[in-house]
């Protein structure tokens, strides 16, 4: 109904649709009657179910950039959308819902995974900005020859295609466009010649932009030192072999038992397997420039979270049996009582809850909490109960008055 603009936030078209057949049917059924009857009747409660907003895809520099193609997920699945103001469905009724954006364009990544809280309204006026910047990928070769630029090295990229392609060298240095999760083999020559295998996703390149945002993926090669020969090793802090663990070696993405060759001063960017994380060496280890075989051992530990109560008034430790669960956004479930160790993924969001037979009730963690390796305590606060205890006796003799009935008001 053109007189009534807010209803087509309140319910989708469909709805409409099953509205406008009760009604035929319903005026069908009333036909052919000679008394007057009352007039039909129909309540539908309604509640918001969309939200205006403004989507915008900016370079570094803030320009627009009109070709990118934007997707949004409130779930587990994705939904294309454009750019500009627009009305998003975002379930809930009103209440706060996650919505996760993310924009692509060829050669650029987004600088990192956005998400916001939005809620549905029936509120047209005033949009929700939602701005996405996109970073150029770029890889930064650097060849040296000892302690100099080796201006005079001869410097080849080749990707997946299998084709070669000469990069110009500027002081030592050549740049050149990176795809993501494809291998890449650079090679830089003299009189001698090195070469190193890279290959990094989406989340390689945005952990090296943790300080500097569309900085250029660097790599480094030495002329002057030989490449040594690296046998890579992973496992748990018992020795247990962690077959499934990939190791970022380089901006190579390597399994445990891999044999690879690399300059010396390759480094170690990380390690990743759900559920552990790097004990030793640390990230940052490099390879050293006098050895020729190099074993790399490489230790996780298990991501253990202790969970405890604590009386939300006194701030003090409270010792009642109770259960905790831990859900993940995936429905993956971990159960165990309040004290135990519980084995649990890093930046993964949980829903945490809290039951007991007694009348606790759970304050804290109410929208859930997120994990860093550096955390292995949860403190839940609770509401304790406060218990009355009455006992009633004669003024006299103080004997105990098993019957008095007591009224509290």
């Amino acid at each position: 109904d053109p007189r009534y603009p807010f209803l087509k936030r309140v319910c989708e078209r469909p709805t409409w649709r099953a509205l406008h057949a009760w009604i035929q049917v319903a005026g069908v059924k009333r036909q052919g009657f000679d008394v007057a009857l009352p007039p039909l009747k129909l309540a539908v409660r309604a509640c918001p179910g969309r939200c205006l907003v403004d989507l915008r895809v900016v370079d570094a520099t803030g320009a627009p950039l009109s070709d990118a193609a934007i997707r949004m997920k409130t779930s587990e699945e994705w939904t294309t959308i454009q750019q500009g103001v627009q009305d998003i469905r975002v379930p809930g009724g009103g209440d706060l819902r996650k919505v996760h954006f993310d924009a692509s364009l060829e050669g650029h990544l987004l600088d990192k995974e956005h998400a916001c809280d939005l809620r549905a309204t029936y509120d047209e006026d005033e949009p929700t900005l939602v701005l996405l910047k996109l970073f150029p990928l770029k890889l930064r070769i650097r060849v040296t020859d000892g302690l100099e630029p080796a201006r005079g090295a001869r410097i080849t990229i080749m990707g997946g295609d299998g084709e070669e392609t000469s990069l110009v060298n500027r002081e030592g240095v050549g740049e050149t466009s990176l795809t993501l999760d494809e291998a890449l083999v650079v090679t830089a020559s003299t009189a001698v010649t090195r070469h190193v295998t890279l290959r990094y996703s989406a989340d390689d390149v945005r952990r090296s932009w943790a300080n500097a945002p569309g900085a250029p993926v660097t790599c480094d090669l030495d002329l002057a030192r030989a490449n040594a020969h690296v046998t890579i090793t992973v496992t748990d802090l018992d020795g247990k072999i962690l077959e499934a663990a990939e190791v970022d070696f380089g901006g190579r993405r390597l399994t445990s038992g891999d044999v690879v060759e690399v300059p010396p001063l390759t480094e170690l960017k990380g390690c990743f397997l759900s559920g552990y994380v790097l004990d030793a060496p640390s990230v940052g280890w490099r390879v050293p420039t006098d050895a020729d075989e190099v074993a790399l051992c490489v230790k996780m530990r298990p991501t253990l979270v202790t969970s405890r109560l604590v009386d939300a008034r006194s701030g003090t430790i409270v010792d009642t049996p109770a259960d905790v669960t831990l859900t993940s956004q995936d429905g993956t479930t971990i159960s165990g009582q309040v004290g135990d160790a519980l084995h649990i993924t890093c930046d993964v969001p949980y829903d945490i809850r809290v039951t007991s037979s007694t009348d606790l009730k759970q304050v804290s963690h109410r929208d859930g909490v997120t994990f860093t390796p550096q955390e292995s305590l949860l403190d839940i606060r609770v509401d304790v109960p406060s218990r009355l205890v009455v006992d009633v006796r004669d003024a006299d003799t103080n004997a105990p008055l098993l019957d008095a009935v007591l009224s509290l008001n």
